[in-house]
């Protein structure tokens, strides 16, 4: 049977979801409601991207940030979502309430040597990209086992943290993991419904850390992007720069 993607913009926790009944739920009776279906995860993400009011509920965040632009088909599917409602007298989206929120970008990142292996070290980096921001980059080694997700994970964690120091509500993570966009997106959901435990039945790597770092980024609003490393994006390389520090003042 063809997968499908359920994508929920505004409802009670905007996110992707594999099934309508797990939609519906979400969607049902609430005020405002903009949601849709799609045959692909990345049309699902790109419609959130553009339309959701909220970014971060409960661990289900928004995801991608659409990389269409100006060629991006979301408002004509927006418009025939809003016919159809009207017709079936649902649900009623006012289009002139969909705003473009700014976000302040940062890029974050882990290092690690001899990952996975004895005498491991491992850094993360955090730069946000704005001069009066300087001063809540970071460059730190990582606390506790030494590994790259985890650095990875403990980067966006003080992200956050710096983030709220600084009264920042909206964030937009530039990353190039897409193991942590995948956890986050993806396989948290269903790690949540299945005990936290793998598709092969074993226990997940890193939960606590995962946990850790959906609470500090509960009261923020986010936007996930990707970005290719090493490939010559500014702030990912300031980033990288920031987590080999961290690297080689570990302990």
């Amino acid at each position: 049977m063809p997968q499908f993607y359920y994508a929920v913009a505004r409802g009670r926790k905007p996110g992707v979801y594999l099934s309508w009944p797990e939609c519906n739920e979400l969607v049902s009776k609430y005020p405002g409601a903009l949601y849709k279906k799609f045959s692909t995860q990345t049309e699902a993400e790109n419609f959130i991207c553009r339309y959701s009011s909220n970014a971060s509920k409960d661990g289900i965040p928004i995801t991608v940030e659409c990389e269409m632009k100006n060629n991006c088909k979301c408002s004509s599917t927006l418009q025939s979502q809003l016919e159809r409602s009207k017709a079936e007298n649902s649900v009623n989206i006012n289009l002139g309430s969909i705003k473009s929120e700014s976000y302040t970008d940062v890029y974050t990142d882990g290092a690690c040597s001899l990952n996975g292996y004895k005498g491991a070290r491992a850094g993360i980096g955090v730069w946000f990209d704005a001069p009066h921001l300087k001063h809540l980059n970071l460059a730190k080694p990582v606390i506790g086992r030494a590994t790259n997700n985890r650095a990875e994970i403990q980067a966006v964690m003080m992200a956050a943290r710096q983030a709220k120091k600084a009264g920042i509500k909206r964030l937009r993570i530039c990353t190039d993991s897409k193991f942590l966009i995948n956890c986050i997106t993806k396989w948290m959901p269903k790690w949540k419904r299945n005990g936290w435990l793998t598709a092969s039945k074993n226990p997940v790597i890193n939960k606590e850390e995962l946990l850790e770092m959906e609470k500090e980024l509960e009261s923020l609003q986010i936007i996930w992007k990707h970005v290719r490393g090493h490939s010559g994006v500014f702030g990912n390389e300031m980033a990288d720069k920031y987590a080999r520090i961290g690297l080689q003042a570990y302990s």
